[in-house]
């Protein structure tokens, strides 16, 4: 949405699986962006900038659903605060280094989760990521569909 076209092109190109796919979603952000299609220049300046329309966000080239990213943030400070609230009475009780090893087991545990519970999403389109993340779709369609 700043109109730096080059480097947007190069971000699509890392995330599509395909040079093709690239291309539409390239063509599609000009046009959002009310930028000629044609246009081969590096940098311009977009005509239409709307980064909130219709529930999603529109950031250097990639669409997000905000609900994504205001609850990401929301887990965040949730976490945040239980851990600095929590940490003096349990290292109290357990010392420093049980501490910080129960928070690593924690980290531990978060992250085997992500790895192997949900869908990678790279290289989908909004659309593929919505139907993963939709309440119709079980765990097993989660996985079946990776």
């Amino acid at each position: 949405m700043e109109g730096r076209l080059k480097d947007c092109k190069a971000i699509l190109l890392l995330i599509s699986n395909t040079e093709e796919e690239a291309e539409s979603r390239f063509h599609d952000i000009k046009l959002a962006a009310g930028i000629d299609p044609n246009c081969v220049s590096e940098v311009v300046k977009p005509t239409n900038i709307n980064h909130v329309q219709g529930g999603l966000l529109r950031s250097h080239g990639c669409i997000v659903p905000k609900y994504f990213l205001s609850t990401g943030v929301a887990v965040n400070k949730l976490m945040n605060a239980i851990v600095s609230m929590s940490f003096i009475s349990i290292y109290e009780a357990i010392t420093i280094g049980g501490a910080l090893f129960m928070f690593a087991g924690i980290s531990v545990v978060a992250w085997l989760f992500f790895y192997l519970l949900l869908p990678e999403t790279k290289g989908r389109t909004l659309e593929e990521i919505e139907t993963l993340f939709s309440k119709n779709t079980t765990l097993n369609g989660n996985l079946s569909a990776n």
